[in-house]
């Protein structure tokens, strides 16, 4: 979950989504991974606070509260469906909300998921391409 977390905090979309991916297809309900997502950020969060933990690279506060306040509102998504599809939006719009609602600081990673415009139809499905089978 570590790895993840350090991912959205880079903004390496492609590396947030594999690694999520991989849990995924290990076993691990797309709800599981989220709450896993939403604590280890905490975590990194208290670190960033000076109140113990380890920090994770690049962190900083606003960053922080902004990734895991945007995976907690996507609770309500795995009432409805808590497939891999979820997952990847859930990861999606914490991606977005962190980098100020248009992704534009989110790197190329990994994956090679290439950045989206703000507001582009495709900003939440672009990764898509190269998600692996």
């Amino acid at each position: 979950m570590r790895g993840i977390a350090a991912a959205l905090v880079s903004g390496d979309a492609g590396a947030a989504l594999q690694g999520a991916g991989a849990l995924y297809r290990d076993g691990f309900a797309a709800r599981t991974v989220v709450e896993g997502l939403v604590s280890a950020l905490g975590a990194a969060l208290h670190a960033e606070l000076g109140l113990g933990g380890e920090r994770l690279e690049g962190a900083d506060v606003p960053r922080l509260l902004r990734l895991q306040a945007a995976l907690d509102e996507q609770e309500a998504r795995f009432a409805r469906a808590a497939d891999g599809q979820s997952l990847e939006l859930a990861l999606t719009h914490a991606l977005l909300a962190a980098d100020g609602g248009g992704g534009q600081g989110a790197s190329v990673g990994a994956g090679g998921v290439p950045p989206c415009p703000p507001n582009s139809p495709s900003a939440s499905t672009a990764w898509r391409r190269n998600w692996p089978a």
